[in-house]
């Protein structure tokens, strides 16, 4: 509209000069210019704007020769339009103490006109505009200027920050309302590295570490901890970004900025108004993230129970306070309310909250879930979900049973969907018809199973009891084989003659309990001279069934080389079919009761393998054999009668035998025993563990500590115990001795000596020692295992083990 009224004044007053009908014009101050010639100025005629950097010197230059008109102060022909109040005035009427400088050149017959304006109020914001009133200057050959002259908005705010994102902590991302140009010319990454720093504290701030990956683009910085470490840690994580460390394209530059980076974290969840309402509040307020969301909030909200989401807030109705109509989520007062049509039930009620829906007031988004601490409603007495005990075939194998420890409900509208089905030659027809009956599940099949094997999964969360508890596993059986006989796989006995396992080919139950009470131990005998007689188990003997075994305990160890065992038939029966598949009767033979063996191989000195003694065993042994791989051949040795010696609970192979750095196999041959056998690799005795000497602390006492590595390649199966050995000493003389037989494995080892003048004497020491063996027979005080190293030494060991071990 101005210049339409600039360009019609423009064409009368040329029509009034044409005509002659006008001499003289007035000035806006009432007095009297005349003109030969109109000369029009436009937007078009600034041909550079420049802001200084304190945004108080605005200099303008236009490509016209422009002269104040005297008449007029200077301060009056040109105009300003800040950010507020939004409308232009002159110089004069922003502040007395503005200033305009006017300068018109010709240079090289090019005209110009440079104005510097200087403000007392430096301008700010993002719509600034200068405007030159056109009818206060003159052109050459006394012309006058009509029309205005006025710049584009001048952009005179640095970028500012806008928010961020991250993931748990492990990145975020920074970004500004501008793309960022960097204010240097070295590398920027080097340069931004030295302009940042974060604190985790909110206070005490470091420079970016090196572990710390940092990128920029645009109009973000994204940094991203690496090796496990995280950039946001706690509720009061800040990043600070030095001024002047970039501008946006008009040069502006940013002040010191100290970002707080961490998203919303949830502080509490408060269940109220009947068990209906939640309310979940933040460190902060928290406000919806409109530009992420697509749809309503409580689309991006859920419930979970147990451990496990049952479905959106907004969900299906079934009972979990969940419903279609009249579920809410809201964001009150800054906190996030959830309103539930139906009451919570159970403890373990959680609210999540899907990625990018909130932020805080300054922007920050976290990308990752959040989950609110657990709800629990009222007094909740049950807060366990169902457990399964049993599942088994009807006797006509058209129904399988479900047997649980409590009563047991549906979690699902759909349950049959939730059911997994498999095995051969099974029709499943149309379907099956499920039952829910107290503690049991019944699936109801059209066609009995008359194939090999089946299986039946049950996904997770499908079930729960009548207090809400939601089962969150899934329910799985094992391979089922309803048409298949019961019969044993094999019979083994432990080494130390106290366990007998009887294996099966299927899952077991007790087949003789009458009134509750289990006589299967009366259906089980065992003899121990080669079948001649059959005794029945003792009243101490336990017996009992896991899975598939039938186990015996024995009171006092069988010590035989076999074992004969006897299972009346109908002993036992198959658990998951009713009335069928039981067993016949079983009489087996089990020859591995050897005892068992443990013990080093020695290349110094001689092994000894020690064993819990067993006189029977011992005086039928006949051969003692070594298996060793040297290179590319396996060799078989039997030992001659002087390079061993078995005596009660142990067994020494001479030194010399074992060659350092071989593996080799030890086999015992006894008469009516199954073979032996103890394995390893030959070791130099004092290399099996690395000790550091004792470090001494004098506290109530001494109390000393060892740092011991145990070899890795140590067979820690077959190997003995050790005795640590802790001696202090008063000078040269012993005071006291601590010491303790266990396996010894890397750690640090510690011996307390209570002595009353520790603090006070400072001649006390101790020395450490790892012996095979230890007793009071001084002349035969046990084998050093150990080698002394230092604490550098020790560690470096260590690391090296723990890194091989990754």
């Amino acid at each position: 509209m101005r210049k339409i009224h600039q360009k019609a004044t423009a064409i009368f007053l040329a029509m009034l000069m044409v005509l002659g009908g006008m001499t003289g014009l007035l000035t806006p101050g009432g007095s009297k210019a005349y003109a030969t010639g109109l000369q029009t100025i436009s937007d078009a005629n600034i041909t550079n704007v420049v802001t200084s950097a304190d945004h108080k010197t605005v200099t303008l230059t236009t490509n016209m020769f422009m002269t104040p008109r005297s008449d007029v102060s200077v301060t009056d022909t040109v105009y300003v339009k800040r950010t507020e109040p939004g409308a232009f005035v002159s110089l004069t009427a922003d502040s007395a103490a503005n200033t305009v400088t006017v300068t018109p050149t010709s240079p090289d017959g090019d005209d110009q006109t440079v104005f510097v304006l200087t403000f007392d109020v430096p301008l700010i914001g993002l719509v600034n505009q200068i405007q030159i009133q056109g009818q206060n200057f003159d052109a050459h050959d006394n012309m006058q200027y009509v029309g205005n002259a006025t710049t584009g908005p001048l952009d005179l705010k640095a970028p500012a920050y806008v928010g961020s994102t991250s993931r748990n902590g492990e990145w975020v991302e920074l970004y500004f309302d501008e793309n960022l140009v960097y204010n240097t010319d070295e590398d920027i990454e080097t340069f931004l590295r030295s302009k940042m720093s974060i604190s985790t504290d909110g206070t005490t701030f470091e420079v970016i570490p090196e572990h710390m990956y940092l990128s920029f683009r645009d109009n973000w910085i994204y940094l991203e901890g690496r090796y496990n470490m995280k950039v946001i840690l706690g509720e009061n994580t800040r990043i600070k970004i030095a001024s002047g460390t970039f501008m946006d394209s008009m040069g502006n530059l940013n002040d010191e900025m100290n970002l707080d980076v961490t998203p919303p974290v949830i502080q509490s969840a408060v269940l109220s108004d009947a068990d209906k309402k939640v309310t979940i509040t933040f460190n902060e307020s928290i406000f919806e993230n409109t530009d992420w969301i697509d749809g309503d909030l409580q689309d991006y909200i859920y419930l979970k129970k147990n451990g496990t989401r049952t479905d959106w807030v907004v969900g299906d109705g079934n009972g979990d306070g969940i419903n279609d109509d009249s579920d809410t989520v809201s964001i009150v007062d800054g906190k996030l309310v959830v309103t539930f049509a139906q009451a919570l039930v159970g403890r373990n009620n959680q609210i999540v909250i899907d990625g990018y829906v909130l932020k805080d007031f300054d922007g920050n988004i976290a990308t990752n879930e959040t989950i609110s601490p657990t709800i629990e409603v009222g007094a909740v007495t049950d807060i366990t979900p169902p457990k399964l005990l049993n599942y088994y075939f009807s006797s006509d194998k058209t129904n399988l049973t479900f047997v649980f420890d409590e009563d047991v409900l549906s979690n699902t509208a759909d349950f049959n969907s939730r059911i997994d089905k498999g095995g051969s030659t099974w029709s499943w027809g149309n379907g099956i018809a499920v039952e829910f009956l107290a503690n049991t599940i019944i699936l109801h099949f059209n066609e009995p199973a008359t194939g090999y094997q089946y299986y039946i999964s049950i996904y997770s969360n499908s079930i729960k009891d009548k207090a809400g508890n939601v089962l969150n596993d899934g329910i799985y059986t094992n391979w089922m084989y309803p048409n298949t006989p019961l019969v044993l796989n094999y019979g083994r006995i432990s080494q130390n003659g106290r366990l007998l396992n009887l294996d099966f080919n299927l899952d077991l139950a007790d087949n003789t309990i009458v009134d509750g009470i289990s006589h299967l131990k009366e259906m089980i005998k065992v003899s121990t001279d080669q079948g001649v007689n059959f005794e029945p188990l003792a009243v101490e003997d336990v017996v009992t069934i896991r899975g598939n075994r039938l186990l015996v305990l024995f009171h006092n160890a069988k010590k035989s080389g076999t074992l004969q065992v006897i299972v009346e038939a109908d002993a036992v029966r198959y658990s998951h079919l009713i009335n069928g598949l039981r067993n016949s009767e079983i009489k087996t033979v089990i020859v591995d009761n050897t005892p068992l063996l443990k013990g080093y191989f020695f290349s110094n000195s001689a092994s000894e393998f020690e064993f819990e003694d067993d006189a029977s065993w011992r005086s039928k042994v006949r051969d003692v054999i070594v298996y060793v791989y040297e290179g590319d051949d396996e060799v078989e040795r039997k030992l001659t009668s002087s390079e061993y010696t078995l005596t009660a609970g142990k067994l020494t192979i001479n030194k010399g035998v074992f060659q350092k750095g071989f593996d080799y196999r030890v086999y015992i041959d006894a008469d009516g025993y199954s073979r032996n056998e103890i394995r390893g690799e030959a070791f130099n005795s004092s290399e099996l563990f690395y000790m550091t000497a004792p470090v001494i602390s004098k506290q109530s006492g001494i109390v000393a500590k060892v740092n011991l590595l145990r070899d890795n390649d140590i067979d820690v199966d077959n190997g003995s115990t050790q005795t640590v050995v802790f001696e202090l000493f008063n000078g040269t003389t012993p005071v006291s001795i601590v010491a303790s037989e266990l396996d010894v494995y890397t750690g640090t080892y510690t011996a307390q000596f209570n002595v009353i003048d520790a603090a006070t004497n400072d001649k006390y020491s101790v020395k450490a020692f790892v012996l095979n063996k230890f007793s009071n027979d001084y002349t035969n005080v046990g084998l050093k295992m150990t080698t002394e190293v230092t604490q550098t030494e020790y560690d470096l060991m260590l690391n090296e083990q723990i890194h091989n071990n990754q």
